[in-house]
């Protein structure tokens, strides 16, 4: 036995910024949250979806903070590569019946608005009926108390994702957050 040796393979990625890294666990087929939209889930899909992003260093597509690079750039392959992976993703967690009815897009920050625009409802609506519904929230008979809290406390924090105030992301504060909180 002393006379066998150990060969260690290294791979050392041709991935020149770890944000467009992908891991072999990051198949186009994998799915970054159990959340499913079916349409009337929105806020709760964008949210797992976003913390599935973030999980794996990849919100700044859906953001759009890692805008395209030009064609002509050393970037540019890993970061189509990664963005159609993102694509993929989303894809993957959309219900069947309404996937075949959102149109295909070229960026995921173009397919992300887009599936906002289509079933994200207007903050004011959707805050009103969840105060109308955590209004109307009762125990249950036989329905234990942690059970109750747990059902309230989601209505609770789906009204503060949805009347969260907004926050500054950009260095050097670029985005005149302070405007927005003026007028709100």
């Amino acid at each position: 036995m002393s006379g066998d040796a150990i060969v260690t393979i290294s791979f050392t990625p041709h991935i020149t910024k770890p944000v467009y890294a992908l891991s072999n666990s990051d198949r186009v087929s994998a799915k970054i949250t159990h959340v499913v939209l079916k349409g009337s889930n929105y806020a709760e899909w964008s949210k797992g979806f976003r913390n599935g992003l973030g999980a794996n260093r990849k919100l700044g597509f859906v953001d759009g903070s890692l805008k395209k690079p030009p064609a002509d750039s050393e970037d540019f392959d890993d970061w189509s590569t990664t963005n159609y992976t993102v694509i993929a993703w989303i894809f993957n967690t959309i219900d069947p019946t309404i996937r075949s009815s959102i149109s295909y897009r070229d960026t995921v920050v173009e397919l992300w608005d887009d599936i906002r625009n289509r079933f994200s409802r207007g903050n004011g609506i959707e805050i009103y009926h969840l105060e109308l519904e955590i209004s109307g929230c009762k125990q249950r008979d036989d329905e234990p108390v942690m059970e109750f809290y747990d059902r309230l406390k989601k209505l609770w924090d789906d009204v503060n994702d949805y009347d969260a105030l907004p926050t500054c992301d950009c260095s050097g504060c670029k985005c005149n957050i302070s405007v927005t909180l003026r007028t709100r």
